[in-house]
């Protein structure tokens, strides 16, 4: 298996996690994104993708804005400012008894901290935090080329010495190193 077909299975194993997420909220929904998420998610999954499973718009994430549908995916990094913007923004809606349904999704996995900011701004029974459990921790960037999104690591893990993501770095590259078998790839 050459190095293109492995991350051929890669992007397609997130397009089938993000699908199986996407298809398990009912009707049509409101996709927003967090603007750092754009570009890695047009490089693993097209517009058509989303009209397929249901999504009617698709919006960057801001502080003030006003959406079409009933039910509203977020799909976020997990960061403490974004978790509260959209506490902000859902609380400010719950004011005028809105009837709609939230769901989170944290790229590329969900943080206890964000969950206590939830709590802590009274939005956590209202909103459906997924748990995609190692999923989405990889994006296919180009045909030898892969990221995994986290453009705070290095200040958080060496300049502030939080060390929060460093299971989810670790995890990365044993996937690569350790464990090769479930990636082979053959050189020409």
């Amino acid at each position: 298996m050459s190095i293109s077909q492995s991350f051929e299975l890669l992007r397609n194993s997130f397009q089938s996690c993000l699908l199986n997420l996407l298809n398990s909220v009912d009707g049509l929904k409101d996709l927003v994104i967090d603007p750092g998420l754009m570009r890695p998610l047009d490089r693993m999954v097209s517009f058509s993708f989303f009209k397929d499973a249901g999504v009617d718009k698709i919006y960057k994430l801001e502080p003030s804005q006003t959406f079409a549908n009933k039910s509203r995916i977020y799909v976020i990094r997990p960061n403490l400012s974004t978790v509260k913007s959209i506490s902000d923004q859902i609380n400010a809606e719950l004011r005028d008894n809105s009837d709609r349904k939230y769901y989170i999704l944290m790229i590329p996995m969900k943080q206890y901290l964000c969950d206590l900011i939830l709590e802590q701004e009274g939005v956590a029974g209202k909103v459906v935090v997924f748990d995609q459990s190692q999923s989405l921790e990889f994006f296919v960037l180009d045909d030898d080329l892969l990221s995994m999104e986290l453009p705070e690591f290095f200040r958080s893990f060496y300049l502030v010495s939080a060390f929060v993501i460093y299971p989810l770095a670790r995890l990365g590259m044993s996937t690569f190193l350790v464990r090769p078998e479930r990636y082979v790839f053959s050189y020409p």
